[in-house]
């Protein structure tokens, strides 16, 4: 069918992610906070209809820095198959433009 991430399937052809796994939760929006011994990441789901759901994970500082080394492994492997991620203000940018043309 597609590519499978651990739980979540991938279909190329209908370009979406189903979900597998019931206790996946799949997240649009994060707050980041650390104190002297621990890092809190508030992960957030918002929807069109306005539903808006959190998960909270709280880690020690060395558990962090581990994430950040599998984060960095990842992204730069998922780079080298799909080419550059463009960054939030990138993808907004280009998104205003498309909307600013459609009601032109």
């Amino acid at each position: 069918m597609g590519i499978s991430y651990k739980g979540i399937e991938y279909d190329r052809n209908l370009s979406q992610a189903t979900e597998i796994d019931p206790y996946i939760f799949y997240t649009n929006s994060l707050e980041m906070r650390t104190s002297i011994t621990d890092f809190m990441i508030n992960f957030t789901q918002h929807t069109p209809n306005g539903f808006v759901e959190n998960r909270n994970i709280m880690m020690n500082p060395s558990l962090a820095k581990q994430l950040r080394n599998a984060l960095d492994e990842a992204i730069n492997q998922y780079e080298e198959i799909h080419g550059p991620i463009k960054d939030i203000d990138t993808l907004q940018n280009e998104f205003d433009e498309v909307i600013k043309d459609e009601s032109n």
